[in-house]
């Protein structure tokens, strides 16, 4: 019958360059991750059921978070959380470098409060019971405080030869309880200072440590497990509690879990079997290469094995050292390299979930391990994932195009098969003489187009298609796709961009960019969600490292359609001037020719020559002027001689001249 259960810890995991700290919140719907951004940090929290962005905030350019934790539940009475520090979610505690401490509301989206404490240096972990929050730094150096108000509790250094300490692990079930870690694991009964006992079965810093919930059956002691760096045993103990408080009672050291290899990070759940109602425990050890490994019942196994419990444990080392029930492994291919896991968590005891990088993607799933454990090999669960990307929900690799009817849209990727000759076979070569004309492409084309247009939407018309979108991109939907940029309307497009996940940012504009290239007459639209996707997701593009190769189809696109914008340009100005010519020279010219026929100006070829023409003509009627002053005067003196004879009138005068003119206009005409 299945068990029910209760995940009650988990661990956080920080890489070897000191960045990428992650952690999944209590009950392991939640996963809180740092990155190291162009200019700062960045704190972004997961859904991990639905592995989508919930919220983003950039911390200020000189914090650097060192320890990550989430707000964990305790069994006995605490003061709880204040709304105006968590809201009505869930809380992020982070631990600073610099020695202070960020209070982070999931709920809100913003940090509510930051507390420092001058005595504190570089914080190496933090935790938070309720309101009750605790930090040490490297130098051992203890600060419990309420997160509601600042307050310090207390402020210890803990009084111990160890001069590096890496970790404080306070208990949810025992109050005034906690282990600080350095190369020990030390028992505090707070407020004393002085370690109640030391655990020396480490020879290198202590990262991990957990608690078991599960208790024996006169539940008298307090079970949990520590692992170190570079060791891959982890050790199994028990502490006798009187009352919820610890005894004088030295610790004991029930047993170690052996790893195949080095421990990076423990997970634990405790299991209820509902048939008996007894409780029982299973813990995780997540190793370097990526190898998770079950352990079914870690402590009880110990207690109960043999009577006379530790007495025996010379005489029966090997029951005490046990190897994994299941080992979980995660690859590419079928016996291929490990996947690096960033970290697990138990969602109750029959599955736990993992989290993953992928470039800047965080990678979450869930591995129903109880029931996949009938599949393992000689104790071995190989879980094959390819690349997200190519991958749908079941693993199954995805083509998204049609590799037969496959054409190419662009040439900006043809460097990367410079070197790869291009020898056709004999079925492309009769593809190629069955290709469609230019004519028959552009009808097709037509033809989509209008039936996209005609095609009626069949999302609901809601101000947001963010969840059919997200849908549509993972599953490479294009019917679906389609109904999303069908789509117009403004508001919608925007409110769609803005609620989507930013790691799908790259697939749209991929998306966007394809439908531009083979529809051109849809550009608005296509335009539009471009647009979009850079406003709102400009920054998680930045920090994509193969950026220009994922988007080189829609530069590419882009640079082909500005590439013709100048020539346009130039063609539009010269159809707006030659066009507002004829307007204006319509206007003018009915307005004058209306009240005079002749022409306004008249032009005459050779216009240097007229003028000349026009100078000659001057001196002649100036000689003509004065040969009338003669004839006047000879008419006077002798009349008799004018009696039969008229003298010239002005009209044949100027009969004269204008025949003169005809004259010199056909000598310039023939010229």
């Amino acid at each position: 019958m299945a068990a029910r259960s209760r995940p009650k810890s988990t661990f956080r995991t920080v890489r070897d360059n000191g960045i990428n700290l992650g952690a999944f919140q209590e009950s392991s719907k939640l996963y809180a991750s740092i990155t190291d951004a162009l200019d700062s940090q960045r704190l972004r929290i997961f859904d991990s059921q639905e592995g989508s962005l919930k919220t983003e905030y950039a911390l200020e350019g000189n914090q650097r978070v060192s320890s990550i934790c989430w707000d964990q539940a305790v069994e006995y009475d605490v003061e709880p959380i204040d709304g105006s520090i968590g809201g009505s979610g869930h809380v992020v505690l982070l631990g600073t470098e610099q020695g202070e401490i960020i209070v982070y509301s999931e709920a809100l989206g913003t940090v509510t409060k930051t507390y420092g404490f001058g005595q504190l240096g570089k914080i190496t972990k933090v935790a938070l019971l309720s309101s009750f929050a605790f930090a040490i730094d490297s130098f051992g150096k203890l600060v419990q405080f309420n997160v509601n108000n600042g307050s310090a509790i207390q402020i210890m250094k803990i009084t111990t030869p160890s001069r590096e300490f890496s970790g404080v692990y306070p208990s949810p079930c025992i109050p005034n309880f906690a282990i600080v870690t350095s190369h020990s694991a030390h028992l505090l009964a707070l407020p004393d200072s002085n370690p109640v006992d030391t655990l020396t079965t480490h020879t290198t810093l202590v990262q991990s440590v957990v608690y078991s919930s599960a208790s024996t059956p006169s539940q008298n002691f307090v079970l949990f497990a520590t692992a170190a760096e570079q060791d891959r045993f982890v050790n199994l103990f028990s502490k006798q509690v009187s009352d919820k408080k610890l005894t004088d009672a030295p610790s004991k050291n029930i047993g170690a879990l052996v790893c195949e290899n080095d421990v990076q990070g423990l997970a634990s759940c405790e299991k209820i079997e509902e048939a008996t109602g007894k409780k029982g425990s299973i813990l995780a050890a997540l190793s370097v290469d990526g190898t998770i490994e079950i352990f079914d019942n870690p402590w009880e196994s110990k207690l109960s094995s043999g009577s006379g419990g530790l007495a025996s444990l010379s005489r029966k080392r090997k029951q005490l050292t046990s190897h994994s029930n299941l080992r979980i492994r995660f690859s590419r291919s079928r016996g291929g390299v490990p996947i690096t896991l960033e970290s697990i968590s138990f969602v109750n005891a029959d599955t736990i979930v993992v989290a993953w990088k992928e470039a800047t993607r965080t990678i979450f799933e869930s591995v129903p391990w109880k029931i996949l454990s009938s599949q393992a090999t000689d104790g071995l669960l190989e879980v094959v994932r390819p690349k997200s990307r190519d991958v749908n929900k079941v693993g199954k690799p995805v083509v998204t195009y049609d590799e037969a009817n496959a054409t190419v849209t662009s040439g900006v990727m043809q460097k990367h098969a410079a070197g790869i000759p291009d020898i056709p076979t004999e079925e492309e070569a009769q593809a190629e003489e069955q290709e469609p004309s230019l004519a028959e492409r552009l009808q097709t084309l037509a033809k989509l187009d209008q039936q996209a247009q005609a095609t009626p939407t069949q999302v609901s018309a809601s101000s947001s298609l963010a969840t059919v979108l997200a849908q549509a991109l993972r599953t490479n939907d294009q019917a679906l796709l389609e109904s999303c940029f069908n789509n117009q309307s403004l508001e919608v497009i925007e409110n769609t961009v803005r609620r989507l996940d930013s790691t799908l940012a790259p697939a749209l504009l991929d998306k966007v960019a394809d439908r531009l290239a083979r529809r051109p007459l849809r550009a608005d639209t296509f335009l539009t969600w471009i647009r979009c996707t850079l406003i709102f997701h400009g920054g998680h593009l930045s920090l994509i490292r193969d950026l220009k190769d994922q988007l080189a189809t829609l530069r590419s696109v882009l640079e082909t359609r500005a590439s013709k914008y100048t020539s346009m340009l130039a063609l539009q100005g010269r159809l707006d001037m030659v066009f507002s010519q004829i307007a204006l020279r319509k206007a003018g010219g009915s307005k004058d020719n209306a009240e005079n026929e002749e022409p306004i100006t008249v032009y005459y070829d050779g216009f240097e020559e007229y003028e000349d023409m026009e100078e000659d003509e001057d001196e002649d009627e100036e000689d003509m002027d004065s040969e009338e002053d003669d004839i006047s005067e000879d008419l006077s003196e002798d009349e008799d001689h004018v009696t039969n004879d008229q003298a010239p009138s002005d009209e044949d005068y100027d009969q004269e001249l204008h025949e003169e003119d005809v004259q010199h206009d056909s000598s310039d005409e023939e010229n």
